[in-house]
């Protein structure tokens, strides 16, 4: 089945040059020129999101935020804005990539591939009980205290390691390696905040992810 991306960039050269590379590629590629395009052109059937941050009518994080409410969509997004803050506001949002203009087409396309191909990793179990957290490995749902918790990919990732390995400690690099699977602008600052986002969103089961002072995190009950 061919994956379908939609890109949206408002400066058409740069979109047109990504849509035909990413159709050499073999995948099928819808085009939008603005935020508000974008959104109208969006659906659940897309593999992915290409979106630029600067945008008119609609910003590039307006957008994420918006699409982010639906679905869980890998998203890459294309910036000139190169400060940790902004990259790190994009991941809040849960953007799972960033490319900083200029660029080479040829990137884009090796990015793109590796965010499609990644995959959870073997199934050890179907299903965790651990204390008030219930997980269903196989449906991807959480639950704590039989409240179910809506987590990303990468959040839900994340957890299914860390409940896997329960009372080993991994450190920011491991976590990287294991989860994102290559390096990231601002590493550990990546790390920290999906692990925030995490707590967050299972608590109150959230005092089971444990900061190992100076060496990383863990999972214990």
């Amino acid at each position: 089945m061919v994956s379908k991306i939609l890109i949206i960039e408002d400066e058409k050269t740069i979109n047109d040059v990504i849509s035909e590379y990413l159709k050499d590629a073999g995948y099928e590629v819808t085009q939008a020129y603005d935020g508000i395009e974008g959104l109208t052109k969006f659906e659940s059937s897309f593999s992915l999101i290409i979106c630029d941050v600067m945008m008119p009518r609609l910003d590039g994080y307006s957008v994420v935020e918006e699409i982010k409410r639906k679905s869980d969509v890998p998203i890459l997004m294309l910036t000139a804005l190169n400060t940790e803050d902004d990259v790190l506001r994009g991941y809040d949002l849960g953007v799972d990539e960033y490319v900083s203009k200029p660029f080479s087409p040829k990137i884009i396309v090796k990015k793109v591939n590796a965010i499609l191909s990644r995959k959870l990793p073997p199934l050890k179990h179907d299903f965790f009980n651990k204390g008030i957290l219930n997980i269903n490995v196989k449906l991807m749902k959480v639950k704590v205290n039989e409240e179910i918790k809506t987590l990303s990919k990468k959040e839900f990732e994340l957890l299914l390691l860390f409940v896997e390995n329960e009372g080993l400690v991994f450190n920011r690099d491991q976590l990287l390696n294991k989860i994102w699977g290559y390096d990231y602008y601002g590493a550990d600052r990546v790390v920290d905040t999906c692990i925030k986002r995490l707590r967050k969103k299972i608590s109150p089961a959230n005092e089971y992810i444990k900061t190992v002072f100076g060496v990383g995190y863990k999972f214990e009950v």
